[in-house]
């Protein structure tokens, strides 16, 4: 229930992010729209003032350009009109309607139309079929991509294809057939062009619809990254980050078999009665900071924070080579630094306590689907704590368990073993060994 908790969560997440990716998307198809219209209206207004003459000289009527310019105008305060609410819906992160964003498809698809029938008022001639207008349906089918759904494309290649058709099955039948030319006048040249249209409309959809997949998928990598970041946090390596994005690692509840170290400050309740509020943590975030670095640099994992101490892991979520030798060489390295912090703080009766165990647990998220938790749970988790509690009874700093032991590759190490030791929660003594 938890995973797909988690699972309709991202769901939900993603949803979200793609209906604000929409809403850019449309701001920037109506922005590229009312920059195009601007153009054609900077365009006309060349021609009318520098080309009037030539176009008068020529028995051209100066109208359509007047009329077309007016809807140009008229197109680009609608565009900016429009970007400036999509603007505004962005930073309220809301959706549009589909119904509205079905409205605008059809709105420009019909813009080339009204163009045609304009120039068909004040030039009945066939020839305005082929004339620039019609090359608009391609700019309306080509923005419509930007849409990020497959049906709008094709909803704007049936507007432009129904259009064109009826537009000029009307025209080729009501014009009168001056200059006639047969093949002007033939349906199939324009049933063609409308086939043309469609199919534009419909490899555009398949666009749209591999651009919306590509920015699910690429917000889906964010987001699983940013999941498993934040899931572990400072905890480890990004060595061992990467290496979970990389192989798509589940982080799901599953046996493995670790090496569980539990770490434990000695001494420090003489020290913090020594020293005021302000030195107590700055010892406790440089020290144990310090420690816990070497955790990470050993590819180890800090489940939990203890106080004045803390439980790792090596071998989960991720093993990187041999656990028991990475958490043997970890605790080494964190009794050297012991030694080199006792100078620093001034802090001469310095001594920690750290237990080792290797062993199955489950390891995995738990929580609910509001706030989860990686942990690590298991029979080996609680013996490794007690194992750290009875340094204090034999002096010591480092005790592992022969499991540990076992799996150590370097055997060159100075060790005493305490034979059998009854440790509470296990009926079976532990095989203990003293690490000098």
């Amino acid at each position: 229930m938890g995973i797909e908790n988690n699972s309709v969560s991202m769901q939900k997440v993603l949803n979200d992010i793609l209906h604000q990716e929409i809403l850019k998307f449309e701001k920037l198809r109506a922005t590229l729209f009312g920059y195009f219209a601007l153009l054609l209206v900077v365009t006309f207004a060349v021609i009318l003032i520098f080309f009037s003459d030539v176009l008068s000289n020529n028995n051209i009527s100066l109208e359509p350009f007047l009329y077309m310019m007016g809807i140009f105008v008229f197109f680009v305060l609608r565009e900016f009109n429009i970007t400036r609410i999509l603007k505004h819906l962005i930073k309220q992160k809301k959706v549009i309607p589909e119904y509205i964003r079905y409205m605008s498809v059809f709105f420009e698809s019909s813009f080339p139309s009204v163009l045609l029938i304009i120039l068909f008022m004040f030039i009945p001639s066939v020839h305005v079929l082929s004339t620039p207008p019609v090359m608009l349906y391609f700019i309306v089918i080509i923005l419509s991509t930007l849409s990020l759904d497959f049906k709008f494309p094709l909803f704007a290649g049936v507007v432009c294809a129904v259009e064109y058709f009826l537009i000029s099955q009307y025209y080729i039948n009501t014009i009168e057939r001056v200059d006639y030319i047969p093949v002007l006048f033939e349906p199939l040249i324009y049933i063609g062009k409308s086939i043309i249209l469609l199919s534009g409309g419909i490899i555009a959809g398949f666009v749209a619809e591999f651009l919306r997949n590509s920015i699910i998928n690429i917000n889906k990598s964010i987001l699983e990254r940013d999941r498993i970041v934040n899931m572990f946090g400072q905890q480890v390596s990004q060595e061992i980050v990467n290496e979970l994005l990389s192989n798509e690692t589940e982080i799901e509840s599953k046996r493995k078999f670790v090496c569980v170290m539990f770490f434990d400050i000695r001494n420090f309740t003489p020290f913090a009665e020594q020293h005021n509020p302000e030195e107590i943590i700055k010892f406790q975030n440089e020290f144990l900071g310090g420690v816990i670095e070497i955790v990470i640099k050993h590819h180890g994992i800090v489940n939990q924070l203890l106080g004045d101490g803390f439980m790792a892991t090596f071998g989960a979520p991720v093993s990187k080579g041999n656990d028991c030798q990475n958490a043997f060489n970890a605790a080494v390295g964190i009794l050297k630094s012991v030694e080199i912090e006792k100078v620093k703080f001034d802090f001469p009766d310095l001594n920690v306590g750290i237990g080792l165990h290797a062993g199955d647990v489950v390891a995995g998220n738990v929580g609910t689907s509001a706030r989860k938790q990686y942990s690590i749970t298991g029979n080996t988790v609680i013996i490794s704590a007690r194992i750290e509690s009875l340094n204090k009874e034999y002096n010591s700093q480092l005790l592992i368990s022969k499991e540990v032991l076992d799996n150590i590759d370097d055997k060159n190490i100075n060790f005493e073993g305490l034979g059998k030791v009854h440790v509470k929660g296990r009926e079976e003594p532990v095989d203990l060994y003293k690490i000098f």
